[in-house]
């Protein structure tokens, strides 16, 4: 058994690479000292390894249709300087206008480098269905710990599964995404550097998502002000408010029906999308219950609630699976109640369709 001196003269080298880089780069030429230097590097390596130069000519070269790896990582690997590669990071996805399609897919080549895999996934945490999203392909998964992805999220621990490494990303102490790099390096967790940019990509990811929020913010203020704009030039009719905040409320929240009751005394007006208009006791249902207690009701299963009346259901033929009710105020009385019924399934690039249910932006609205 040949015995080696273990990994230091491979970090000095790499170390030494760094160097010769940054000299490149700022165009600085070796002085005579240090061509002295790798002129007897040089002679000391053949000395300790002859045939050594013959060897490495073959990394140049392919061999059975399969490239081998070269002695020393690439450049945009693992041998930028720790400042390089943070830099390059921060300056690509420095631009908080950037959709997070864009701010994900500059990330995503970042993390390839960093962890030497072909490519790399990241995934961010939808904090109102509670999913995880890539944008880039098109494909999501439940932040549950029913895939490795969910469970490296819940649980905010890295593992590798069948050569696939999952890493959480959280952002003062929450959790926010995660990455999936297929046949990713195994020695993150001991890597400056990589620790570094981990860092990066998740404040970087943390500020698109706010970003996000902040569009979706400003896409409902723009759909309450469309309304209001309506109901002014309407003078307030109610079956045009009554429709007007139904069709507000659906687009907003993504949800399949919406039902809106209007306060009147002992009694409910029930306004439907189709026309109809229903009155009902005060006390009946869900709704009811929100008119009088002010308090919002979610449900995520419809059918697990005693408050639920199935007979509806069993009349239209129709599925009601998840119902998000909520108070409408005015002047700090409740006025009507807004009911949303079933939260539309995400569907994927690829047609996976994943059920959603009512989260607390929609419980915001």
């Amino acid at each position: 058994m040949v015995e080696t001196g273990g990994r230091h003269l491979f970090e000095a080298l790499t170390l030494c690479e760094v160097i010769l880089s940054r000299y490149k780069r700022c165009n600085l030429q070796l002085d005579e000292t240090e061509k002295k230097a790798f002129h007897a590097l040089s002679e000391r390596f053949h000395e300790i390894a002859p045939g050594a130069a013959e060897d490495s000519a073959l990394y140049a070269k392919r061999h059975d249709g399969v490239t081998a790896a070269p002695v020393v990582p690439a450049i945009g690997a693992a041998v930028q300087s720790p400042i390089e590669c943070v830099t390059r990071l921060m300056e690509k996805c420095i631009d908080l206008l950037l959709p997070i399609k864009e701010v994900l897919m500059m990330l995503n080549e970042q993390l390839s480098a960093v962890l030497r895999a072909d490519h790399t996934r990241t995934y961010y945490l939808d904090p109102g269905d509670e999913l995880l999203l890539d944008p880039v392909n098109g494909v999501a998964a439940p932040a549950d710990e029913s895939t490795p992805l969910g469970k490296s999220l819940t649980s905010m621990e890295s593992f590798s599964i069948a050569g696939t490494l999952y890493i959480p990303l959280s952002h003062k102490g929450r959790v926010i995404g995660c990455v999936e790099s297929p046949s990713g390096r195994t020695d993150y967790h001991s890597n400056t550097l990589i620790d570094g940019v981990l860092r990066v990509t998740a404040t970087v990811l943390h500020n698109a998502i706010e970003s996000e929020r902040l569009n979706w913010n400003k896409e409902k203020a723009e759909a309450m002000l469309t309304m209001a704009t309506q109901l002014a030039r309407d003078n307030l009719d109610e079956a045009v408010l009554a429709n007007s905040i139904m069709n507000t409320a659906k687009a907003l929240t993504e949800s399949d029906r919406c039902s809106i009751f209007l306060v009147k005394d002992d009694t409910l007006e029930a306004h439907f999308e189709d026309g109809n208009i229903v009155t009902i006791p005060i006390s009946a249902g869900i709704a009811g219950f929100v008119a009088q207690s002010g308090e919002t009701v979610n449900i995520s299963d419809a059918y697990a609630d005693e408050r639920f009346n199935r007979e509806v259901d069993k009349a239209t033929g129709y599925r009601t699976k998840t119902i998000l009710c909520m108070p409408v105020t005015y002047e700090g009385s409740i006025v009507a109640v807004a009911q949303l019924i079933n939260k539309l399934d995400m569907v994927t690039e690829s047609g996976l369709r994943l059920p959603r249910t009512f989260g607390r932006r929609d419980e915001e609205l």
